[in-house]
Protein backbone atom coordinates (compact mmCIF):
# COMPACT_ATOMS: atom_id res chain seq x y z
CA UNK A 1 0.00 0.00 0.00
CA UNK A 2 1.37 3.44 -0.97
CA UNK A 3 2.14 6.02 1.69
CA UNK A 4 -0.55 8.34 0.30
CA UNK A 5 -3.19 5.61 0.69
CA UNK A 6 -2.05 4.86 4.25
CA UNK A 7 -2.27 8.54 5.22
CA UNK A 8 -5.70 8.78 3.60
CA UNK A 9 -7.02 5.77 5.54
CA UNK A 10 -5.65 7.05 8.84
CA UNK A 11 -7.12 10.50 8.18
CA UNK A 12 -10.45 8.92 7.31
CA UNK A 13 -10.57 6.94 10.57
CA UNK A 14 -9.67 9.98 12.66
CA UNK A 15 -12.20 12.09 10.76
CA UNK A 16 -14.96 9.55 11.30
CA UNK A 17 -14.38 9.65 15.05
CA UNK A 18 -14.85 13.42 15.17
CA UNK A 19 -17.78 13.39 12.74
CA UNK A 20 -19.44 10.65 14.77
CA UNK A 21 -19.21 12.74 17.93
CA UNK A 22 -20.49 15.79 16.08
CA UNK A 23 -23.48 13.89 14.67
CA UNK A 24 -24.25 12.41 18.09
CA UNK A 25 -24.24 15.88 19.66
CA UNK A 26 -26.50 17.24 16.92
CA UNK A 27 -28.94 14.36 17.28
CA UNK A 28 -29.46 14.89 21.00
CA UNK A 29 -29.49 18.70 20.85
CA UNK A 30 -31.34 19.54 17.63
CA UNK A 31 -34.63 21.39 17.65
CA UNK A 32 -37.73 19.54 16.51
CA UNK A 33 -38.94 20.70 13.10
CA UNK A 34 -42.50 21.96 12.90
CA UNK A 35 -42.74 22.34 9.11
CA UNK A 36 -41.27 21.06 5.84
CA UNK A 37 -39.49 23.33 3.41
CA UNK A 38 -39.58 23.52 -0.37
CA UNK A 39 -36.84 20.90 -0.84
CA UNK A 40 -39.42 18.13 -0.60
CA UNK A 41 -40.92 19.28 -3.89
CA UNK A 42 -37.68 20.42 -5.54
CA UNK A 43 -35.77 17.18 -4.87
CA UNK A 44 -38.67 15.08 -6.12
CA UNK A 45 -38.62 17.10 -9.35
CA UNK A 46 -34.86 16.63 -9.74
CA UNK A 47 -34.80 12.87 -9.08
CA UNK A 48 -37.73 12.22 -11.40
CA UNK A 49 -36.14 14.06 -14.30
CA UNK A 50 -32.57 12.80 -13.88
CA UNK A 51 -33.91 9.28 -14.14
CA UNK A 52 -36.36 10.05 -16.95
CA UNK A 53 -33.69 11.67 -19.14
CA UNK A 54 -30.97 9.07 -18.57
CA UNK A 55 -28.46 11.45 -17.02
CA UNK A 56 -25.24 10.21 -15.48
CA UNK A 57 -22.74 13.09 -15.21
CA UNK A 58 -24.07 15.86 -12.97
CA UNK A 59 -22.84 19.36 -12.09
CA UNK A 60 -24.38 20.76 -8.91
CA UNK A 61 -24.18 24.54 -8.49
CA UNK A 62 -24.21 25.99 -4.98
CA UNK A 63 -23.94 22.73 -3.05
CA UNK A 64 -23.25 24.46 0.25
CA UNK A 65 -23.32 22.16 3.27
CA UNK A 66 -26.26 19.98 2.24
CA UNK A 67 -26.16 16.27 1.47
CA UNK A 68 -28.18 16.11 -1.75
CA UNK A 69 -25.11 15.78 -4.02
CA UNK A 70 -23.96 12.89 -1.85
CA UNK A 71 -27.39 11.27 -2.13
CA UNK A 72 -27.11 11.52 -5.91
CA UNK A 73 -23.70 9.86 -5.79
CA UNK A 74 -25.22 7.10 -3.67
CA UNK A 75 -27.78 6.61 -6.46
CA UNK A 76 -24.91 6.10 -8.92
CA UNK A 77 -24.58 9.53 -10.52
CA UNK A 78 -21.15 11.03 -11.17
CA UNK A 79 -21.47 14.32 -9.29
CA UNK A 80 -19.27 17.40 -9.42
CA UNK A 81 -20.31 19.64 -6.50
CA UNK A 82 -19.38 23.32 -6.58
CA UNK A 83 -19.78 26.52 -4.58
CA UNK A 84 -17.97 29.84 -4.41
CA UNK A 85 -16.56 29.28 -0.87
CA UNK A 86 -14.81 32.63 -0.85
CA UNK A 87 -15.03 36.25 0.19
CA UNK A 88 -14.94 35.74 3.96
CA UNK A 89 -18.68 36.42 4.16
CA UNK A 90 -21.79 34.29 4.43
CA UNK A 91 -21.03 32.04 1.47
CA UNK A 92 -17.65 31.04 2.92
CA UNK A 93 -19.10 29.95 6.24
CA UNK A 94 -19.85 26.32 5.52
CA UNK A 95 -18.22 22.92 5.56
CA UNK A 96 -19.69 19.96 3.74
CA UNK A 97 -19.14 16.65 5.55
CA UNK A 98 -20.91 14.66 2.81
CA UNK A 99 -19.02 15.40 -0.41
CA UNK A 100 -15.99 17.30 -1.67
CA UNK A 101 -17.06 20.74 -2.92
CA UNK A 102 -14.95 22.43 -5.60
CA UNK A 103 -14.45 26.17 -5.28
CA UNK A 104 -15.95 27.68 -8.43
CA UNK A 105 -18.00 30.72 -9.40
CA UNK A 106 -20.51 29.79 -12.09
CA UNK A 107 -20.60 33.39 -13.36
CA UNK A 108 -16.93 32.95 -14.29
CA UNK A 109 -16.44 29.21 -14.11
CA UNK A 110 -13.11 27.46 -14.57
CA UNK A 111 -14.70 24.05 -15.07
CA UNK A 112 -14.01 22.75 -18.58
CA UNK A 113 -16.02 19.52 -18.53
CA UNK A 114 -19.55 19.23 -19.88
CA UNK A 115 -22.39 17.35 -18.21
CA UNK A 116 -25.62 15.51 -18.92
CA UNK A 117 -27.36 17.70 -16.35
CA UNK A 118 -26.64 20.88 -14.43
CA UNK A 119 -28.55 21.48 -11.19
CA UNK A 120 -29.13 24.79 -9.45
CA UNK A 121 -31.51 24.19 -6.56
CA UNK A 122 -32.68 27.34 -4.78
CA UNK A 123 -29.40 29.12 -5.52
CA UNK A 124 -29.98 31.35 -8.56
CA UNK A 125 -32.09 33.78 -6.54
CA UNK A 126 -29.03 34.58 -4.40
CA UNK A 127 -26.81 35.49 -7.38
CA UNK A 128 -27.09 39.18 -8.36
CA UNK A 129 -25.66 38.54 -11.82
CA UNK A 130 -28.10 35.74 -12.58
CA UNK A 131 -27.83 36.19 -16.36
CA UNK A 132 -24.12 35.25 -16.38
CA UNK A 133 -24.85 32.42 -13.94
CA UNK A 134 -27.36 30.81 -16.31
CA UNK A 135 -24.98 31.42 -19.22
CA UNK A 136 -22.26 29.56 -17.31
CA UNK A 137 -24.61 26.66 -16.59
CA UNK A 138 -25.67 26.31 -20.22
CA UNK A 139 -22.05 26.38 -21.41
CA UNK A 140 -21.38 23.34 -19.23
CA UNK A 141 -24.18 21.27 -20.72
CA UNK A 142 -23.65 18.63 -23.34
CA UNK A 143 -25.73 19.04 -26.49
CA UNK A 144 -29.30 18.05 -25.54
CA UNK A 145 -28.28 18.14 -21.87
CA UNK A 146 -30.78 19.30 -19.26
CA UNK A 147 -30.69 22.21 -16.87
CA UNK A 148 -32.80 22.06 -13.69
CA UNK A 149 -33.27 25.32 -11.81
CA UNK A 150 -35.60 26.04 -8.89
CA UNK A 151 -36.25 29.41 -7.30
CA UNK A 152 -38.88 31.75 -5.84
CA UNK A 153 -41.37 32.45 -8.61
CA UNK A 154 -43.85 35.26 -9.19
CA UNK A 155 -45.47 34.83 -12.58
CA UNK A 156 -46.08 38.42 -13.60
CA UNK A 157 -43.51 40.40 -11.62
CA UNK A 158 -39.78 40.02 -10.99
CA UNK A 159 -38.69 41.08 -7.50
CA UNK A 160 -35.08 42.10 -6.87
CA UNK A 161 -35.13 41.10 -3.19
CA UNK A 162 -38.16 39.52 -1.53
CA UNK A 163 -36.45 39.71 1.86
CA UNK A 164 -36.74 43.50 1.79
CA UNK A 165 -40.45 43.55 1.04
CA UNK A 166 -42.60 45.17 3.71
CA UNK A 167 -44.68 42.01 4.01
CA UNK A 168 -41.68 39.64 4.29
CA UNK A 169 -41.36 37.61 7.49
CA UNK A 170 -39.18 38.94 10.31
CA UNK A 171 -36.46 36.28 10.00
CA UNK A 172 -35.82 36.86 6.30
CA UNK A 173 -35.37 40.60 6.86
CA UNK A 174 -32.11 39.80 8.68
CA UNK A 175 -30.65 37.65 5.87
CA UNK A 176 -27.25 38.82 4.62
CA UNK A 177 -27.91 37.89 1.01
CA UNK A 178 -30.51 38.74 -1.60
CA UNK A 179 -33.47 36.59 -2.59
CA UNK A 180 -34.82 37.34 -6.02
CA UNK A 181 -38.17 36.13 -7.31
CA UNK A 182 -38.18 35.37 -11.03
CA UNK A 183 -41.10 35.84 -13.39
CA UNK A 184 -42.14 34.38 -16.72
CA UNK A 185 -40.22 37.18 -18.45
CA UNK A 186 -36.90 35.85 -17.11
CA UNK A 187 -37.80 32.31 -18.18
CA UNK A 188 -38.54 33.50 -21.72
CA UNK A 189 -35.26 35.43 -21.75
CA UNK A 190 -33.29 32.31 -20.78
CA UNK A 191 -34.91 30.37 -23.60
CA UNK A 192 -34.31 33.10 -26.18
CA UNK A 193 -30.68 33.93 -25.42
CA UNK A 194 -29.36 30.52 -24.38
CA UNK A 195 -31.18 28.28 -26.89
CA UNK A 196 -33.23 26.45 -24.30
CA UNK A 197 -36.64 24.79 -24.30
CA UNK A 198 -38.77 24.38 -21.18
CA UNK A 199 -39.76 20.71 -21.15
CA UNK A 200 -41.11 20.28 -17.62
CA UNK A 201 -42.27 22.46 -14.75
CA UNK A 202 -43.57 22.10 -11.23
CA UNK A 203 -45.07 25.00 -9.33
CA UNK A 204 -45.62 25.14 -5.61
CA UNK A 205 -46.67 27.37 -2.77
CA UNK A 206 -45.05 27.41 0.66
CA UNK A 207 -46.26 30.78 1.92
CA UNK A 208 -49.71 32.32 1.75
CA UNK A 209 -48.48 35.62 0.25
CA UNK A 210 -47.87 36.43 -3.40
CA UNK A 211 -44.09 36.16 -2.90
CA UNK A 212 -41.94 33.59 -1.16
CA UNK A 213 -41.48 34.41 2.57
CA UNK A 214 -44.54 36.66 2.63
CA UNK A 215 -47.76 35.95 4.48
CA UNK A 216 -48.00 32.82 6.63
CA UNK A 217 -45.74 29.81 6.18
CA UNK A 218 -47.46 26.56 5.22
CA UNK A 219 -46.44 23.62 7.40
CA UNK A 220 -46.37 21.48 4.25
CA UNK A 221 -45.68 23.06 0.83
CA UNK A 222 -48.34 22.29 -1.76
CA UNK A 223 -48.06 21.69 -5.49
CA UNK A 224 -49.89 24.23 -7.64
CA UNK A 225 -51.21 23.69 -11.16
CA UNK A 226 -51.66 27.36 -12.02
CA UNK A 227 -48.29 29.21 -12.06
CA UNK A 228 -50.08 32.48 -11.27
CA UNK A 229 -50.81 31.17 -7.76
CA UNK A 230 -47.30 29.84 -7.09
CA UNK A 231 -44.36 31.34 -5.21
CA UNK A 232 -41.89 28.54 -6.01
CA UNK A 233 -41.04 27.31 -9.51
CA UNK A 234 -39.12 24.24 -10.69
CA UNK A 235 -37.99 24.38 -14.32
CA UNK A 236 -36.42 21.78 -16.56
CA UNK A 237 -34.70 23.23 -19.63
CA UNK A 238 -33.16 21.30 -22.47
CA UNK A 239 -30.22 22.66 -24.44
CA UNK A 240 -31.06 22.45 -28.13
CA UNK A 241 -28.08 22.13 -30.44
CA UNK A 242 -29.56 23.61 -33.60
CA UNK A 243 -32.23 25.93 -32.25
Amino acid sequence: MKLKEIVAKISQKIGLIFIGKFLEFNFYNKKRNTYLNERTIEYEFVLKNLCLHNCLDILDIGTGSNSFSSVLEHCGYNVTATDIKEGGGYWANFNNRHIYVIKDDITNSKIKSTFDAVLCISVLEHIPNFYDAVKGMVERLKDNGILIITFPYSHYQYCENIYKLKEADVISKSFRYIGQSFSRNEIDMFCKYFKLDVIDTQFAKGWSGAYWRTGERYDFPIKIENPIDANIGCFLFRKTKNK
